[in-house]
């Protein structure tokens, strides 16, 4: 009877790079010194395919699905560089590894520290099946240990005090090398079947798989390879970086801002690299608000995976942590089908809602500006259950990640722990950050010969003008859902710099 090889699992979830892995320069050391052979093993889980909870969406529709399937396929090639390969699996990680103990002699299990319940849930059924299970931090740009002036159990529940106080004493670590030869380490000899084969977007979610429209920002095709690709486009062929401050919040365009955020979603680019490439940046080119901004906004997602650690499944309830009494009114939220579907079309009158809908609809992409817009929409004017938007955005987005998405929401809807409860006029947010209508018209092709000024609010035209345009309002573009009052003065910001 053949002994079975002993293994050390490396089980990738949002981890999918080989660069600055601390699990697997861990799992390496730890198959050396137990003398096992490395097995990296990827599962699609098949409880994220499934229908969300409150609005019924796929959690994970084609687009996402897609871009998903696309960064685990790089994964595989990379390590097949290197000497080794990946494992790829459908199923329950518990159960696929659990089955995996009659094939192999598992010694111990490495993987990334996740933070949301369903992930832990899992940790625990895994932590089962094996001797020696070992979870590492490595999605955020500061590890814990390092937060000197604040407890990563107990962050603050405002940002901006977070922020103050790690920058007292910021340290970031450097990135960990690439393995550049893994085949001393690897298991040989051990046919296609072992290894399993890459699913299709058909065989995870049983629906065809979505054609990205032509208008699409950026060409984001999933994987460790193009995040690369994009950190050296975005920073250094395009100096891009130079102006990201300016343009961030420019809703059309390639560089308008990173786009580095659907490979960090996955992990398939680290953040202590980028960090590490600005810093290069400021040294080689220029250090100025644009550089520091870059670096602001990994503070902010390092902010709402510390945070969501800490308020776990409040993330997921209506009132958030957000506590009722005389200052702070609880609302009467609403589950309107009808209306919900009217807002995910993007029909619902205002033209810089609508665009953003379609957007993402048809690529999985929206602006940070958009995204903001939209959820205020929803959950401030609309008076939505904001929960239906974020599952919206779990099913569509290709930069989806659980802490963002949803702290983000809670933070538009009102329910977090921000004191401000601020509302987005879309007619004001359409004139400052697209002031002709560029983006609006992209998306909204309906609306192409509107006069720029009835374009972030094309129900004003005129009878005369609505004809002259091919666009008469409840017929050629719906008229307004909800009332929102127009500003009373033009906004005072200067709108963003094209690039």
């Amino acid at each position: 009877m053949t002994t079975p090889p002993s293994v050390t699992i490396l089980w990738f979830r949002n981890d999918l790079r080989i660069h600055d892995n601390e699990a697997l320069s861990r799992a390496i050391q730890f198959s050396e010194k137990n003398k096992s052979k490395l097995l990296p093993l990827y599962v699609f889980d098949d409880r994220q395919f499934t229908t969300s909870r409150v609005g019924n969406f796929i959690r994970s529709g084609p687009i996402r699905t897609k871009f998903l399937i696309e960064s685990v396929e790089d994964l595989r090639n990379n390590f097949k560089k290197i000497g080794s390969n990946l494992m790829i699996k459908q199923g329950r990680p518990e159960t696929i590894i659990g089955n995996l103990k009659s094939q192999v002699d598992i010694k111990g299990i490495f993987a990334q520290q996740e933070v949301g319940s369903e992930e832990l849930n899992v940790d625990r059924a895994v932590k089962k099946k094996t001797p020696h299970f070992e979870l590492v931090w490595m999605h955020t740009l500061l590890h814990p240990q390092d937060l000197h002036n604040v407890d990563p159990d107990n962050v603050p529940g405002i940002f901006t005090s977070f922020r103050r106080k790690v920058e007292t004493n910021f340290q970031v670590r450097p990135p960990i090398d690439s393995p550049t030869d893994l085949s001393n380490t690897s298991l040989q000899n051990l046919g296609e079947e072992f290894w399993g084969q890459l699913p299709s977007v058909q065989d995870l979610i049983h629906e065809e798989e979505q054609r990205v429209d032509t208008r699409k920002v950026l060409d984001c095709k999933g994987g460790e390879t193009e995040a690369l690709k994009r950190v050296d486009s975005y920073i250094w062929k395009s100096n891009a970086l130079g102006t990201y401050k300016e343009t961030r919040d420019i809703m059309i365009g390639e560089n308008s801002s990173s786009k580095f955020s659907p490979w960090l979603s996955l992990g398939c680019i680290s953040p202590r690299l980028l960090y590490k490439q600005i810093k290069e940046y400021e040294k080689k080119v220029k250090a100025n608000e644009s550089t520091y901004w870059m670096v602001f906004e990994l503070l902010w997602r390092d902010y709402f995976r510390f945070w969501g650690s800490n308020i776990g499944d409040n993330m997921f309830k209506v009132s958030g942590v957000r506590k009722y009494n005389n200052k702070y009114e609880k609302p009467t939220w609403s589950r309107n089908e009808s209306d919900l579907k009217t807002w995910i079309r993007g029909e619902t009158g205002y033209p810089v809602v609508d665009a953003n809908m379609r957007e993402i609809a048809l690529t999985g992409w929206m602006s940070n500006r958009g995204r903001q817009i939209v959820a205020s929409f929803l959950a401030k004017i609309m008076k939505m259950d904001w929960r239906l938007g974020a599952e919206y955005f779990e099913s569509q987005l290709i930069d989806y990640d659980v802490t963002s998405n949803w702290c983000n929401w809670m933070y538009q809807a009102g329910v977090g722990n921000d004191p401000r409860d601020r509302v987005f006029n879309p007619i004001k947010q359409a004139r400052d950050y697209d002031p002709h209508g560029e983006y609006i018209k992209k998306w909204l092709p309906e609306l192409k010969n509107v006069p720029e000024d009835c374009i972030a609010c094309p129900w004003k035209m005129s009878e005369q003008q609505q004809r002259a345009s091919h666009c008469v309002i409840g017929d050629d573009y719906p008229k307004p859902i909800a009332f929102v009052p127009e500003p009373n003065k033009m906004a005072k910001r200067k709108p963003p710099k094209s690039k």
